[in-house]
Formats: C-alpha cells, structure tokens, sequence
C-alpha cells in the first residue's frame, strides 16, 4: 500500500485491533477464574483448559492460518477470522456448563490463530485418550518432520533451526511464557478465592505491573545500547528478585499478606519482564535473514503461546493437592420467574 493512501491508517487500526484481542482474551479471562469456579462449578482442571487450552489451539494453528492465508488470501481468512472469533466469544458468554466454556474457548483459540497470522479430567484420575496423546506426541513429531524434510516448499523451514541464536532465543521464550502465564493464572486466583478481592480490585492489581512493563519496553533499546546483551541478565535478574520477594511475602505473612503488599514485587516483575520481551525479539531473529523473517516469526510466536499452556498444565499438575482440598461448589441456580 502506497504510504499517501487515506486508507492505510484505518487499516492500521484494525490491524492493530485485531493484533491485541487474542493476547488481551487470553490474560483477561484470569480475572474471572473465581467467578467461573463458584458460579459453573469448574474444578482446577477446566479452569486450567479456559486459560490453556485456549492458547493451545491458537498456538496450534498459527502457522496454519499463514500458509492458509497465503493459499486463500490474507483479507478472505483475515475476515472469517473476525467473524469466528466474534461467534466465539459469543459462545463463550452464553456457556452455562464449564464443558460449554472449555470447547467454546478451544474453538475461540482457533479462530483467534485465524486472525492474527491436560487436564480435564485429573479429578476423577488421567483419562485414557490423555495419556494416548502423550504417548502419540513424540512419533507424531518425528513424522510431520520426515514430511517437511521431503516437501519442496515445506510448511516449517527446517533451516532455521540450524540458526543457533533463535534455538537460544526460542528456549528463553519456553522459559519466560511459562513462568509468566503460570504466575498471572496462580496469582489471579489468590487475589479473589484466597484474598476475597472483587474481579475488578483483582484486575487492577496487575495495572502498576502491567504500566512497569509498558515504560520499560521502550528504555530496553537505550539500555541494550550501553549494557549490550548484559541488559537481558539486568532484565532476568529483576524479574527473578520481584518473584523471590513476593515469595518471601507469602512465606512471612501468610495469610495476612494483601494486595497492597503485592505492589513492590510485581512492579519489581513487571520491569523485568518489561526490558527482557523486546531483547528476546532481537536475539531470536538476529541471524535470521530476510527471507526467512516471516517463518522465524511465526515460529516465535507458536512457541510463546504453547510455552503458555507448557507453564500452565505444570503447574496445575503440582498444585493439584490444593485444588483437591477445595471442591468444586454446585451452580447457584438462576431465581425462579414470576
């Protein structure tokens, strides 16, 4: 598009929009963890697929959507994308039953990768098809890339992961999605179940972090320019001493900690992570050429959303104790017509 075009800034903006609804869905929904829990009865294992399943599909399909929209048109797949992920939050607010809500979410994941290029029953013990996909993941992996390997214009370039600086930067995404999502998911649920907060006193918790994070983005280039790659250790060790302080308030207080002294940790994270995202980029993609920019950058970004659901499933996994000391309540039931 011609930069004098009148167009090109609503486009922006719908691009823009359509950028932020998949990621703002996937952490907007932790503040109604509670609310899902007491009113739909969902135990830890479908609060946990809310979060995480979500991100698995919209992971699962990223790469997908690119090479669909490269075979069908971006603007056709871009606006089914739209369409679909609007019927599915639809659904979303309509579930009346936690299964309801899970496929809507898992279907929402989907149309989400559309737009923007295990748990469910470990109460009652792993169920057979579960523990049949874990066994299947690992041939399954080897023979979808024996395939790519065979095919000339192949869905994955197999070349890129002979780059060793984006094998580093996609291990530090593992890491980093896994810690963050987790964390969001764990905190969210003490501020309200644990700490009573309302869904928007829990919310406006995360603001101060979330804020550290938006201002320090920016400063990580000028930081970079003087600490070189040392400013992602500067950002990793923040990020590591916001969690071992906010820990330490959790051991010392116990359960007289409250938001309030929450604040100092998370700012403390939020900057962290604030100067650490922007650096992940830049190391993943520095000796990426291109030509390759647009496979390289759909691998980043499957590998942060599956990171999310990675983070998750563990740690819901080794808090199950706790879940299973807190039952899941019964619906309330809507008041009787008159």
């Amino acid at each position: 598009m011609d930069e004098n075009d009148p167009r090109r800034w609503p486009m922006l903006a719908t691009l823009l929009s359509a950028t932020f609804m998949p990621g703002f869905d996937a952490n907007a929904v932790n503040v109604a963890l509670p609310s899902l829990h007491r009113e739909l009865g969902a135990g830890s294992a479908a609060l946990e697929l809310v979060i995480g399943g979500y991100l698995f599909t919209y992971a699962s399909f990223l790469i997908t959507s690119g090479r669909l929209g490269d075979i069908f048109g971006h603007r056709r797949l871009f606006m089914t994308g739209m369409a679909g992920f609007a019927v599915t939050s639809l659904l979303c607010g309509l579930a009346q039953s936690p299964t309801q809500l899970v496929v809507a979410r898992l279907l929402q994941g989907a149309t989400a990768a559309a737009m923007v290029p295990l748990s469910i029953g470990r109460q009652k013990g792993w169920p057979v098809w579960a523990w049949a996909c874990l066994i299947a993941a690992v041939p399954t992996l080897a023979l979808a890339l024996g395939w790519e390997r065979r095919q000339a214009a192949p869905l994955v370039n197999l070349a890129l992961f002979q780059r060793r600086s984006l094998g580093i930067g996609l291990l530090m995404y593992v890491a980093f999605m896994s810690f963050f999502v987790s964390m969001t998911f764990a905190l969210s649920l003490l501020l309200q179940s644990g700490l009573g907060l309302s869904p928007l006193a829990g919310g406006l918790t995360f603001v101060p972090f979330a804020l550290l994070a938006m201002v320090a983005a920016p400063l990580s280039e000028k930081i970079t320019a003087r600490l070189g790659q040392r400013a992602l250790t500067v950002g990793a060790l923040l990020s590591s001493l916001g969690m071992f302080g906010l820990g330490l308030e959790m051991v010392v207080l116990h359960g007289d900690i409250t938001a309030a002294w929450m604040q100092l940790p998370l700012c403390v994270i939020g900057l962290g992570n604030g100067l650490m995202l922007p650096l992940f980029v830049g190391v993943t993609m520095s000796d990426v050429k291109p030509a390759e920019a647009g496979s390289a950058s759909g691998l980043l970004t499957t590998t942060q959303q599956f990171s999310g659901a990675l983070g998750l499933a563990v740690m819901g996994a080794s808090s199950s104790r706790c879940w299973a000391t807190t039952p899941a309540p019964t619906a309330t039931p809507p008041p009787p017509r008159s």
